[in-house]
């Protein structure tokens, strides 16, 4: 888990980061699974909510693309980033969602509970002086959302 954490520090907020385990991580098949808990605490809203909001399910899907994408790039499965060129992408928040082509909210996870999601890059092409990467999520939440990262800058 230190290795995930350190990925994620690079973006997010201590407190922020709800990814409490790396379950499994299959460099051979690209996946990754996580197990997650968001605070009953942490609310934006005026009346705060028991469960875990489709925003903060976001969150949860990037955590575990991002940890993923690190891990993959860490393991040298990409010919196109190094792992020192993915964390400074990381740190200088150059990566982004380019397209959510779909998500089912599965479950109403209360806050405060664990839930597992899965992650899986399916697919990694250049547009232009981009790289998307096509990551499939399943667990709670099914989805697929592409990421893209300039090659050069």
């Amino acid at each position: 888990m230190d290795k995930a954490r350190g990925i994620l520090r690079l973006f997010y907020l201590p407190e922020m980061i709800y990814l409490r385990d790396v379950v499994s991580y299959s460099m051979k098949e690209r996946l990754a699974k996580g197990l997650f808990c968001v605070p009953a605490s942490h609310t934006y809203c005026c009346q705060p909510l028991k469960y875990v909001t489709a925003s903060q399910h976001l969150m949860c899907l990037s955590q575990l693309a991002y940890t993923l994408l690190g891990f993959l790039a860490q393991d040298k499965a990409f010919d196109f980033v190094e792992f020192t060129t993915f964390k400074q992408l990381m740190a200088e928040c150059k990566m982004w969602f380019r397209k959510i082509h779909y998500l089912h909210f599965l479950k109403n996870v209360q806050k405060g509970t664990e839930f597992e999601l899965v992650a899986k890059l399916k697919r990694v092409n250049k547009i232009g002086s981009f790289v998307a990467c096509n990551v499939e999520f399943s667990g709670a939440v099914r989805g697929k959302i592409e990421f893209v990262a300039p090659l050069k800058d």
